[in-house]
């Protein structure tokens, strides 16, 4: 089992990754993130997640696991998440034979804290008003 502040980590990283891939926010995706979110929490070795046009899958050691069908499709592409990482995937390698190449867009799970959130905010602040001073 993963502490409570992996664990809220995980569950942060998962809903980037669900608005990432174009995921509609709903009772729906609500109930596939909880059920990932338990899914990692309990065999996060080699867990991994695919969104696309086929909906969301769940793998490990590279083997699916489960499949979510979704009422309206991924927009485009394939989307891959790892518990920490968020990226882009080769579509048609993906499509052709299951192959996981990261291209593209890629982003690592950060913490997603109100506190870190604020700094952010404020480091822009200050750059903005760097600039506008001259």
């Amino acid at each position: 089992m993963i502490s409570s502040d992996k664990l809220f980590r995980l569950a942060n990283n998962l809903e980037r990754f669900m608005t990432f891939a174009g995921i509609e926010d709903s009772a729906e995706r609500a109930g596939i993130e909880r059920y990932i979110v338990k899914d990692f929490a309990e065999n996060k070795q080699n867990s991994y997640v695919v969104a696309s046009k086929n909906g969301v899958q769940v793998y490990r050691n590279k083997t699916l696991t489960m499949t979510f069908r979704l009422p309206v499709a991924v927009t485009s592409g394939v989307f891959y998440f790892d518990g920490n990482r968020i990226a882009s995937l080769n579509s048609a390698l993906f499509f052709r034979d299951g192959t996981i190449r990261i291209e593209g867009k890629e982003a690592t799970g950060g913490s997603s804290s109100p506190t870190s959130s604020n700094n952010n905010n404020n480091n822009n602040n200050n750059n903005n008003n760097n600039n506008n001073n001259g």
